[in-house]
């Protein structure tokens, strides 16, 4: 596996804190210095848009703060931003490189989420048009095919076969239907002062624990 990496078209996600997110917006105007040019170079750009969700929400082995003693740590979110092709063929960049962001955050007319994509594929390629080609079909058919399975498994036999009673029946007095079967009353053994429920079978008085002593 290998990651190909046109450097010419590359971009910076500057994590911003999510205190500081309240007025970017798509299309506003940046200026960055890189650390490896120091401030003998400026770039301009603009934000592309925000990350859908933190870095932290978005790893491979998230947090889980659920358990234990939570502290509120303030979070960051990338912001994407544009550079000029041109300032970066004079002054490239490489991948990993610390950068200071500015944004100017006055013009709020932008929005915050964009509908179509505001950053166009540098590269494509259809290696793997080959071995998607009827994915999506066969994954259907996965779906209906468990969806039937199910739905004959839940079905209730006709009454002409088994003698009980049919899809839309009532059931008879002497005993309860549901989906999984039918159950007669005097099938179940169930003795005189004790109560069926769904758990099993439970007296109706309940009785103290006993307990021993030496």
């Amino acid at each position: 596996m290998v990651a190909i990496t046109p450097l010419d078209s590359v971009w910076i996600d500057a994590n911003f804190k999510e205190t500081q997110l309240e007025k970017i917006r798509i299309n506003q105007p940046v200026n960055i210095k890189a650390d490896i040019y120091g401030s003998h170079f400026e770039y301009h750009g603009r934000v592309l848009g925000l990350t859908a969700g933190t870095g932290s929400s978005l790893a491979v082995l998230p947090s889980e703060n659920a358990t234990g003693n939570w502290i509120k740590i303030v979070q960051r979110l990338p912001v994407r931003i544009g550079l000029d092709p041109r300032e970066l063929r004079d002054h490239p960049l490489f991948l990993g490189l610390s950068t200071k962001v500015n944004i100017d955050v006055h013009d709020l007319d932008g929005a915050s989420l964009s509908n179509v994509p505001t950053w166009p594929a540098a590269m494509q390629t259809n290696v793997y048009a080959e071995q998607d080609a009827g994915a999506s079909a066969e994954i259907d058919n996965i779906v209906r095919d468990n969806l039937r399975g199910y739905d004959e498994a839940t079905a209730w036999t006709p009454a002409a076969a088994t003698g009980a009673p049919g899809r839309g029946a009532a059931p008879p007095a002497s005993g309860t239907e549901s989906p999984l079967g039918r159950k007669p009353a005097a099938a179940t053994g169930t003795p005189a002062g004790v109560a069926d429920s769904p758990l099993g079978s439970k007296p109706t008085v309940a009785s103290p624990i006993a307990r021993t002593s030496p």
